[in-house]
């Protein structure tokens, strides 16, 4: 069976949280969340509902995007066959059931839908390659090597355009 690790950071989203985490935690075998200065209860909260998954919540100051999520990915090294990359205003909705030891492909997109848009985004990758994050606001995930990449169409991730936070 293959293993994928959640990787997030947050700041403040203790309003939605829950629902982005309900609906991944059935994929997940481990997970690292980096919190970078919450307020209002966020870490209690992604505690309670990952309780049952081994996991680590990092505290760590904000510094860009890109870094923050750096941090997380180094971190994360060697704690899932494949990395998980969702934001806290984003939800998975399955369509078939999931299966990862059918997981082959280096790089999985998935269908991104909100109100008024709909897009391809970086969802799943294999732990195996070296990837980093480049940007400070629109980050961008990049592997040093060739990658093959896929379509994750066993879900679409919805996006709330009006709840998360941006720093």
């Amino acid at each position: 069976m293959k293993t994928i690790c959640l990787n997030m950071i947050v700041k403040n989203e203790s309003r939605i949280i829950e629902r982005c985490l309900l609906s991944l935690k059935h994929m997940i075998s481990y997970w690292v969340i980096a919190d970078t200065g919450s307020s209002d209860g966020t870490q209690q909260k992604i505690l309670a509902c990952l309780q049952n998954i081994p996991g680590e919540l990092l505290e760590r100051p904000w510094v860009d995007f890109s870094y923050n999520r750096n941090e997380v990915l180094l971190a994360s090294q060697k704690k899932g066959d494949y990395l998980l990359f969702i934001d806290a205003d984003e939800w998975l909705f399955f369509s078939s059931p999931f299966n990862a030891s059918s997981l082959q492909s280096d790089c999985y997109t998935i269908k991104a839908q909100g109100k008024t848009s709909e897009f391809l985004k970086t969802f799943l990758v294999t732990n195996a390659l070296n990837w980093t994050w480049h940007g400070v606001i629109h980050e961008s995930l990049v592997c040093s090597f060739p990658t093959a990449r896929e379509h994750f169409s066993a879900a679409l991730l919805i996006y709330d355009e009006n709840t998360g936070q941006r720093a």
